[in-house]
């Protein structure tokens, strides 16, 4: 009777032992994914500044090749005289 309690508690703790290693994976598994999104999110910012930084020297190329065009600075006067005539209107 009592080799049977013994093993019951055995088997209870080597169960439990058991449990216990499958928390420690699944902890360590869940370390891993964490750390792998950390790395993953660091990359999409990276790649999103860098678009950003990008599309800003873009714009700002048009602009310097609209804005210093020379039909830009001849049409200047006529933009501004229309501009005067729109705020007279009621």
């Amino acid at each position: 009777m009592r080799d049977e309690t013994a093993s019951g508690e055995q088997a209870a703790l080597t169960g439990s032992n058991e449990s216990q290693e499958k928390a420690v994976v699944g902890d360590r598994d869940a370390e891993l994914e964490l750390e792998a999104l950390r790395r993953a999110h660091e990359a999409l910012s990276r790649r999103l500044i860098a678009e950003r930084a990008a599309f800003a020297d873009g714009i700002a190329r048009i602009q310097a090749n609209v804005y210093g065009s020379r039909s830009w600075r001849y049409t200047a006067p006529l933009r501004r005289t229309i501009r005067l005539l729109s705020r007279l209107k009621p």
